[in-house]
């Protein structure tokens, strides 16, 4: 499993250097909805079309995970 973040499904969308290493990791991915949310937040201010990255995700077996108070906790002391 692969978790990927909201830069690494940019740099994929964007065709931005590291795109094809997340490419080739997509499939065994997991994205929280936290950074699903910062994505689809970042297409919309660019005023890009959201749809692309329904139907890039849609054939892909990418699981959307939520997350919680204690996720965010956890993420955020692994910075030490």
């Amino acid at each position: 499993m692969t978790v990927l973040d909201a830069s690494a499904l940019l740099a994929l969308i964007h065709d931005e250097p590291g795109g094809d290493i997340v490419a080739a990791e997509i499939g065994n991915g997991v994205l929280g909805t936290a950074n699903l949310a910062e994505v689809i937040g970042k297409r919309v201010e660019a005023e890009l079309d959201v749809n692309r990255l329904r139907k890039l995700l849609a054939p892909t077996d990418v699981g959307i995970e939520p997350q919680i108070g204690v996720d965010a906790e956890h993420a955020g002391a692994r910075r030490t």
